[in-house]
C-alpha cells in the first residue's frame, strides 16, 4: 500500500501492511502536543472571529452536520477549500480567509465529547446524527440527559450526501456547541488569520 503525505517530501511503500512506519521528515514522537483548528470564512466575518466566537452568529446554521456551533478542521487544504466556497457562493464579493486556533489537547479532553471515526455507510451512528440535523423535522440538540442536551465537542468526516451515506473523502470536522466548549476557543491567545 502506498501513503502519500501531502506535508512530507516522500511517498513510502509498506514493506509490511502491519510493520510500524517512519513517515519522513516531518514525524516527530508524540508529545501531546497541541492542536492546530483552522476555520475556513471570508474576509468580512474573520475578524470576527479572531475577536471572539459566539454560538449566536447569525452565519452559524442549525443544519449542518453536528447541528448549530463552531465548525473547525484540522486540514488547511480543507479550509482552505471552504473559505473558497463560502466567497463564491454564500458571499460574493468577498475574499477567501481562513483562522487557525492552537488549542490545548488537554482542555479539548475535559469536554464532553462526541467522536465519529468511521463515514462508511454502516456507520449507523455517524450517519443517524447528521441525518437529525440535515432531515426533517430537524433536530435542536444532541439529545444527551444530564445538565445540558448537546456534547461540548463533536468531531467526525463530512457528509457530502447525507441520503446516500457519502462523505467527502480525508475530511475532518471539529464543531463546538456549547458556552463551555467556546470558552476554551476564546481564550486561545494562539489564534491567527491567513489570508
Amino acid at each position: 500500500m502506498n501513503h502519500s503525505d501531502p506535508d512530507a517530501s516522500v511517498t513510502v511503500e509498506d514493506p509490511d501492511p502491519g510493520a510500524v512506519t517512519s513517515w519522513g521528515p516531518k514525524s516527530m514522537p508524540w508529545s501531546n502536543q497541541d492542536l492546530r483548528l483552522y476555520h475556513g470564512t471570508v474576509d468580512l466575518h474573520a475578524g470576527s472571529v479572531l475577536s471572539g466566537v459566539r454560538l449566536d452568529h447569525p452565519n452559524i446554521r442549525p443544519s449542518s452536520d453536528f447541528g448549530r456551533g463552531f465548525y473547525m478542521t484540522p486540514s488547511v487544504h480543507q479550509a482552505r477549500k471552504w473559505a473558497v466556497s463560502q466567497s463564491r457562493s454564500r458571499f460574493p464579493g468577498t475574499q477567501p480567509a481562513m483562522v487557525y486556533f492552537v488549542v490545548s489537547r488537554d482542555e479539548i479532553s475535559r469536554l464532553e465529547s462526541l467522536w465519529s471515526v468511521l463515514g462508511t455507510p454502516s456507520a449507523d451512528d455517524y450517519w443517524s446524527l447528521v441525518k437529525h440535523f440535515r432531515g426533517r423535522p430537524r433536530g435542536v440538540n444532541h439529545c444527551r440527559g444530564g445538565a445540558s442536551p448537546w456534547y461540548d465537542v463533536v468531531a467526525g468526516p463530512v457528509s457530502r450526501d447525507w441520503v446516500n451515506r457519502e462523505i467527502v473523502p480525508g475530511a475532518d470536522q471539529v464543531s463546538f456547541h456549547t458556552q463551555r466548549a467556546v470558552a476554551i476557543l476564546n481564550a486561545v491567545q494562539d489564534r491567527v488569520r491567513l489570508a
